[in-house]
C-alpha cells in the first residue's frame, strides 16, 4: 500500500476517528492522508523522514566501522 507520512497538528480523533495525538507521525493511505492535510489536521513530512532515515543509516554504518576498527586493533589486523 502506497501512503503518505504526516505529522498531526490537531488531534484527529473526533473528526476522523484516528487515535493519534498532536505531534504524532503516521503513514496513512494517500486519500486519507490528503483528507487530513486538506482539513488542516496534519502536514506532509515525507522529505524529513527520508533525511532522518539517511542520517540514521550513516550513523549506524559509522558505529559499525568503529566497532570493526576496535576489533581489528585487538586482534592486530
Amino acid at each position: 500500500m502506497a501512503g503518505k507520512t504526516v505529522e498531526f497538528l490537531v488531534s484527529p480523533t473526533g473528526r476522523f476517528l484516528l487515535a493519534y495525538n498532536v505531534g504524532d507521525v503516521a503513514t496513512l493511505g494517500e486519500n486519507q492522508a490528503q483528507e487530513v492535510i486538506d482539513a488542516g489536521y496534519a502536514k506532509l513530512v515525507e522529505k524529513d523522514l527520508e533525511q532522518e532515515a539517511k542520517a540514521k543509516q550513516e550513523a549506524e554504518e559509522k558505529a559499525k566501522a568503529e566497532q570493526e576498527a576496535k576489533a581489528n586493533a585487538k586482534t592486530g589486523k
